[in-house]
């Protein structure tokens, strides 16, 4: 017989330890030592989880403190206090070379300081000020001599202002495209990133500084936030790793999000929800968040760790024996596919709705609809709120667009007047009338973020006839709408996943009601079609090889279908059925995580929401004996 012995090292491994996960993906927060004093709104910098330095804050309003602490990767040490007393300033460098910059007193009430100290690894001293004093500002830099303070508040009013450091003195530099305050932030005086804020624009922005200008990014962050803390051993605008902070209108969030320089990907969550001001140290494979929690004591400081980079590498269909435990291994999903499940239902059933499709599966927003008028819902991931209505109707399918519940934008659709062209934007309070459409539709697709999307087929209104339908492409820059690269076939077109650059559009290819088009950013191109013909479909997805389409209308009155569709770039795959067949569903999120609701059942409205997991793959062990 064969035995184990026979086979270790050919087809199952001989190890003494588990693999592991490699990469961003294996990251997870765990408690650290917390500071020696309590404290919060104070800033942080450091290079590594190892050597990280903690500056000044607040114990509670109004008592300011100048402690300074040095972590040396196991404990807190008090060092030299510096000189003036503030909070939520700026900071950049290292524990040996810091520079400290601007600031908040309370006396007189929210004045500005503009004050710079520098720390040589020993104590404080005073040096040139900024030019513009401000606080809740961002900042970056690599030490005592190279750093970039930028944004903030100058009370009462919000600023753009940039200054570069050189260790003598400051320089006004270009503004930032925006004013902004409270953002995360991390980089160099020639590299940097501004990430998320309470900025003019949007709270998911994030815009980079390439050492002479500043300029809006594609990618925007998953959970729009303010007051989040950032890597700040990490000196180029490439690559970040932000966490928690406080997504509108006043939660505090666990949410953990990594940047590869393209985009924006969630990864595990903080153990403990916190609000900090641009506090943290590290790189994204070692990082600390440095107060403040949303709880007391203030001073509670967690360490982001992922595996070793000399680990062994934990492969799907792996197969290994544990020599240490003395057990057999393997490593596969724990179910062949994902599975759609119940989430609590809407407040109000609609139909023909739109959603901020390119958000995720826990922000999202239900859009106008019918019976529901200008109506619009926000999903959390746990429960729908009624927020802000539309300005205008919405209704037969507008063109709903966005990357969250608190940034998103719609098109098109019903209206009471002939003019179906009108598009507005929603910033996380309310929904402000931008420039409309070149052509006037509904029925019609739509991807893309409120700064960049894309509209596309749909029937124009009005028309030459009847239910005239049409080709064109709209793409939005987050100012006006330029007409792009026709689509191939005339068509009613629903169902979307994906970017303003990176698409899917499937169903209502009237006649053909099986047929897709992919969107590369420049021009369509037919791909394969569906394997279940279908109109009226919902869908979500993150670019035009990672999508699904669920639901629609079967040919036949009234039919609704409940089949659910996955795309890998290069075919459809038949998954598990929703839970309720409907047709006209919205949706929003990944094919591995995303979410449905609203639609028609053949009869009424409904309000009913599923949300789409496919589960992780699992380590599980066997029996030897």
């Amino acid at each position: 017989m064969t035995t184990l012995k026979g086979i270790k090292g050919d087809q199952i491994r001989y190890l003494d330890q588990d693999p592991v996960v490699q990469g961003i993906a294996s990251g997870i927060w765990a408690s650290a030592s917390s500071l020696n004093t309590s404290r919060g709104n104070g800033t942080s910098t450091g290079s590594a989880t190892t050597a990280a330095i903690a500056i000044g804050g607040d114990t509670g309003p109004p008592t300011l403190v100048t402690n300074t602490e040095i972590y040396n990767g196991s404990s807190w040490t008090e060092v030299n206090d510096f000189n003036t007393p503030r909070y939520i300033m700026g900071s950049a460098g290292t524990t040996t070379s810091s520079v400290l910059f601007g600031g908040r007193v309370n006396t007189p009430a929210l004045a500005n300081k503009n004050e710079t100290e520098l720390w040589n690894g020993t104590s404080w001293t005073s040096v040139a000020n900024m030019n513009t004093g401000r606080w809740g500002l961002g900042s970056a830099g690599i030490s005592s001599t190279s750093a970039l303070g930028f944004g903030g508040v100058i009370y009462p009013t919000t600023t753009a202002n940039t200054e570069s450091w050189n260790g003598t003195s400051w320089t006004e530099v270009n503004d930032l495209p925006a004013t902004d305050e409270y953002m995360g932030s991390s980089g160099s005086a020639t590299s940097a990133l501004s990430i998320g804020g309470e900025a003019a624009g949007s709270p998911t922005s994030v815009t980079s500084w390439d050492g002479t200008s500043w300029s809006t990014l594609p990618a925007v962050l998953n959970t729009g936030r303010k007051y989040n803390g950032a890597s700040r051993g990490i000196y180029s605008n490439t690559t970040a790793l932000t966490w928690g902070g406080e997504t509108p209108p006043t939660a505090s969030t666990t949410n953990t999000e990594y940047y590869d320089g393209s985009t924006w990907t969630e990864v595990n969550n903080l153990g403990i929800a916190r609000n900090t001001n641009s506090n943290g140290a590290g790189t994204t494979t070692g990082a600390l968040a440095i107060t403040q929690s949303s709880t007391t004591p203030y001073g509670i400081v967690e360490e982001w760790t992922t595996a070793p980079t000399n680990s062994i590498a934990l492969q799907e269909g792996m197969l290994w024996f544990n020599s240490t435990s003395q057990t057999l291994k393997g490593y596969a999903l724990s179910v062949p596919t994902g599975t759609w499940a119940s989430a609590t239902s809407m407040n109000t059933a609609r139909n023909e709705a739109s959603s901020a499709v390119s958000g995720t599966q826990s922000s999202t927003l239900a859009i106008s609809g019918e019976p529901t008028g200008t109506a619009v819902e926000s999903y959390n991931g746990s429960s729908w709120t009624a927020v802000a209505s539309t300005n205008t109707r919405h209704s037969s399918n507008g063109s709903g667009f966005g990357t969250s519940n608190t940034s998103a934008g719609v098109a098109g659709g019903s209206n009471p007047t002939p003019d179906r062209s009108f598009c507005e934007i929603y910033n996380g309070t309310s929904w402000t009338e931008v420039n409309n459409l070149n052509t006037g539709r509904y029925d019609s697709g739509s991807s893309g973020s409120s700064t960049s999307a894309i509209v596309a087929g749909g029937v124009q209104y009005p028309a030459p006839t009847p239910g005239f339908q049409m080709n064109q492409t709209e793409l939005w820059n987050g100012t006006s709408w330029t007409v792009g690269n026709a689509m191939n076939q005339t068509t009613r077109t629903y169902t979307f996943g994906g970017t303003s650059t990176s698409c899917i559009s499937a169903t209502r290819g009237e006649p053909n009601l099986s047929y897709v088009e992919s969107w590369d950013g420049t021009s369509w191109s037919e791909v394969a079609e569906l394997n279940q013909a279908r109109q009226i479909a919902g869908s979500f997805g993150t670019s035009n090889t990672a999508s699904a389409v669920f639901g629609g209308q079967v040919p036949g009155p009234g039919a609704a279908n409940n089949a659910t569709e996955i795309w890998n770039g290069t075919s459809w795959t038949e998954v598990n059925n929703l839970g309720t067949a409907r047709y006209n569903p919205k949706g929003a999120g990944s094919n591995t995580a995303g979410v449905a609701f609203s639609g028609y059942n053949g009869t009424s409205p409904v309000a009913v929401t599923e949300e789409w997991t496919v589960p992780e793959y699992v380590v599980k062990t066997f029996t030897t004996s």
